[in-house]
């Protein structure tokens, strides 16, 4: 009695692979992966970034002028956000409520984060519209542009940054940035 039922289940698992649930064809989503805990200062800060417009700064902007510039990467499940904004003012701030702020009042970053805007302004095209601005995913950088029309963003894989990637050069000056203000932070 216990054959047929051993092999009546067994029948039934292959006909149910063979002919049961085929894969879907809908495009792969963000995988799900622990949120980072964001301290409020940091949510505050990286808000009035991403909300910066000329008037504000009292300055005059063409359109597609970057107002500011913020580059996002994890380091340890932290986010850290590189601000470069064209009045000069650069800042890091931490997802864990740390930070440096005013750094670019540094003369030496204040010319390279300079350059980050005037390299950011190159990279307008490969970056779209948005209005949401979610925090980059682990192995990722995200970069933000602010500009008078509003702001563009695009993720890319970090490790695709080190190659040949069209925003590579991007990275790197952030990079440099952020290597400036850890020589010139205090200790």
């Amino acid at each position: 009695m216990t054959h047929p039922l051993v092999f009546g289940v067994l029948l039934m698992g292959i006909f149910s692979s063979l002919f049961g649930c085929r894969k879907s064809d809908t495009p792969p989503q963000r995988p799900k992966t622990k949120a980072v805990e964001v301290a409020d200062v940091y949510r505050d800060l990286r808000g009035q970034a991403l909300q910066l417009s000329p008037d504000q700064l009292g300055l005059t902007i063409a359109p597609n002028e970057p107002v500011a510039i913020l580059m996002e990467f994890s380091v340890s499940g932290n986010i850290v956000t590189l601000v470069c904004v064209t009045d000069g003012t650069t800042s890091l701030y931490f997802s864990n409520g740390g930070g440096i702020i005013g750094a670019g009042e540094h003369a030496a970053v204040r010319a390279i984060s300079q350059k980050m805007i005037s390299a950011a302004q190159e990279h307008l095209a490969d970056m779209k519209q948005t209005n949401d601005f979610p925090l980059p995913l682990a192995g990722s950088v995200r970069f933000y542009c602010v500009t008078a029309e509003g702001v563009v963003t695009t993720e890319v894989a970090e490790e695709a940054l080190a190659g040949q990637h069209p925003l590579s050069a991007l990275f790197r000056q952030g990079h440099e940035v952020i290597a400036a203000i850890r020589q010139h932070a205090p200790n």
